[in-house]
């Protein structure tokens, strides 16, 4: 009995390491969820014929509310559960960890890249100046804690990765412009100079697929462009380094 947390990586089903691939083709029950981030190249067909075996998609609720079949099969099996990004980044990914473990039901983890790990190599931002992330959620369910954290990481000269909100249940994902024109609102309300139109932002779009885009600039710029279908994230750089700014410069097209 086993229950493995496999990550797929960014983009799809070409992300999965060697050794998920393998835990997985040796799994008797595959799972796979895709809410918790977008695989914009992710084909279940071609999921399919990697693993040698059906997968069954799974919901939110099924993962953190009804969990009982993928428990009660990794009892007395062996089953892998194919998860977007790295495969213990979100808590429901812990919280069903957890409730194996409780049940005496052995857990395995194979990481794999993720945004938080990507973005620092995609900017060309060192990965050691990185402070706390925060996720921009829709203009539904208000937040100043994207405000306050890019507030708190300024403050020491640290670059902050802003998430964008997603809802994968109704198709919603929300856009790097929409993602800006959020900050700005929350400048107006806060009123602290954290974030301008004269801000040095950089767009990441669809990081690590085959047409991913990393477009550094003011924000005043950039709120005009056009970066494609999601998944977006934001990096708000902080102190740079001169290599620092020679990256934003070379692999962004930042005018600095």
């Amino acid at each position: 009995m086993m229950l493995a947390f496999v990550g797929m990586g960014l983009c799809g089903q070409e992300g999965i390491s060697l050794r998920g691939l393998r835990i997985a083709r040796g799994s008797d029950w595959i799972y796979a969820e895709h809410y918790t981030s977008l695989l914009p190249e992710l084909d279940l067909r071609r999921l399919e014929e990697l693993v040698g075996k059906p997968v069954k998609l799974v919901d939110r609720k099924t993962l953190e509310e009804e969990p009982e079949e993928i428990l009660e099969r990794a009892g007395r099996g062996k089953v892998t559960l194919l998860v977007p990004g790295d495969s213990m980044v979100a808590t429901t990914h812990v919280d069903l960890r957890l409730r194996a473990e409780r049940r005496g039901i052995p857990t395995l983890v194979v990481p794999s890249p993720s945004i938080l790990s990507a973005a620092p190599g995609l900017t060309g931002l060192q990965s050691y100046k990185f402070g706390r992330s925060a996720t921009i959620p829709f203009r539904d369910t208000p937040s100043r804690v994207p405000y306050e954290t890019l507030e708190e990481n300024a403050k020491r000269g640290l670059h902050t990765l802003l998430l964008l909100d997603l809802r994968a249940e109704e198709g919603r994902y929300m856009l790097a412009g929409e993602g800006m024109e959020i900050m700005l609102e929350l400048e107006e309300r806060m009123g602290r100079g954290v974030f301008t139109r004269d801000t040095l932002v950089v767009v990441l779009a669809r990081a690590g697929c085959s047409d991913e885009r990393v477009r550094a600039g003011r924000v005043r710029v950039l709120l005009g462009e056009d970066f494609g279908p999601p998944p977006h994230s934001l990096v708000v750089p902080g102190r740079l380094h001169f290599l620092e700014e020679e990256a934003l410069r070379v692999i962004g097209g930042a005018e600095l």
